[in-house]
């Protein structure tokens, strides 16, 4: 009867573990998935925002390029520089110049550039046989060629320009009154750090969370929350931007990147993969994170939502505790139980 007493409480103790660890385990997956759920809706509706904006963009580079007068000078423009004719392009540089101050402020971009089929800038240094090239060719020659062959417009995502830590977009409109193969193309000029990584910096869950965008490099292209955690870490100088400065990979800290490998985001998103995580990663802080993330192909870049894994489970940690106190409560009371029987037995 002892043993069988023992046993039964014994039994009762194992059933109420499993149960608890049982409705832990659910209580948390539902919690991350609530997280996660949370996520996917920011990133949803970002995205939208972020097609939306890509398009008014295209429209405003459009109305422009679309304008007889400045069609007009492109073209006499570009001749004189397929003529090698200095004086002349001298000439229709001050013209052209003076178009385009005109329409900045309409387009929303700080600059615009002539831009040859093979990616020279058609500006005063011509004239004096200095040649530049449009950062487009040289960091995205595929999208430079894709503008070129179908006509359209194409969005350059973020890229430093000649060798300086400032980052800036570019919006390619090919002129299409130079031929259906277009001779040459106009570049609309945009702060990254402007409205372009305002909009996933209003995208932010929480305490912890962020929203970002990344190339197909691995590398970071908005402008990170954690700017200040990043300087302490020694991973970004003080003042400088973390746009194009942050590869997104999990142990940031190997300067060497010899042990480093992209997060589990970014080789995801570079894929072109749309997907999310609810069992976690390490994200480029080394935190671990819940996110959500997708290819956008208007950007050229993947965006992700994360959020810290500590923050998402905050409510779900309480109840943890509670239900582990009661089952050391239950067993603490089934132990004392089964001794006090047995010693009263005695």
């Amino acid at each position: 009867m002892k043993l069988n007493m023992t046993l039964w409480y014994a039994l009762g103790g194992l059933v109420t573990v499993i149960l608890s660890y049982n409705a832990l385990n659910c209580i948390e997956h539902e919690s991350r998935e609530m997280a996660v759920d949370n996520l996917s809706i920011i990133l949803d509706g970002t995205v939208d925002i972020y097609t939306y904006w890509v398009e008014e963009q295209k429209n405003a580079c459009r109305r422009v390029t679309s304008n007889w007068n400045v069609q007009a000078s492109a073209e006499l423009l570009f001749e004189a520089y397929a003529n090698q004719d200095s004086a002349s392009l001298l000439r229709e540089l001050s013209i052209f110049s003076k178009l385009k101050d005109m329409f900045l402020t309409h387009s929303g971009a700080i600059n615009i550039e002539l831009v040859t089929v093979n990616g020279r800038i058609i500006s005063e240094a011509q004239a004096i046989s200095e040649p530049m090239y449009h950062e487009g060719i040289n960091k995205y020659p595929e999208l430079f060629q894709r503008a070129v062959e179908t006509n359209n417009i194409v969005f350059i995502p973020p890229t430093k320009r000649h060798n300086t830590d400032s980052s800036f977009v570019f919006f390619l409109a090919p002129l299409s009154t130079i031929g259906s193969e277009p001779s040459c193309l106009m570049s609309f000029t945009l702060p990254a750090e402007g409205e372009f990584t305002r909009i996933a910096a209003a995208a932010r869950l929480g305490e912890s969370g962020e929203t970002y965008l990344t190339n197909q490099r691995g590398y970071l292209v908005s402008e990170s929350r954690f700017v200040d955690h990043l300087i302490e870490l020694g991973l970004l100088d003080s003042n400088s931007s973390s746009v194009n400065n942050i590869l997104v990979v999990e142990n940031a800290l190997d300067t060497t990147r010899t042990q480093s490998r992209l997060t589990k985001m970014a080789e995801s998103v570079i894929r072109g993969m749309d997907s999310n995580s609810i069992e976690g990663y390490k994200d480029y802080r080394g935190v671990y994170v819940l996110g959500a993330w997708t290819w956008i192909d208007s950007l050229n870049c993947g965006i992700t939502t994360e959020i810290d894994e500590s923050e998402a489970l905050r409510s779900y940690y309480p109840t943890r505790t509670i239900y582990m106190l009661t089952v050391a409560y239950l067993l603490a009371f089934a132990i004392a139980s089964v001794y006090l029987n047995r010693k009263r037995r005695r």
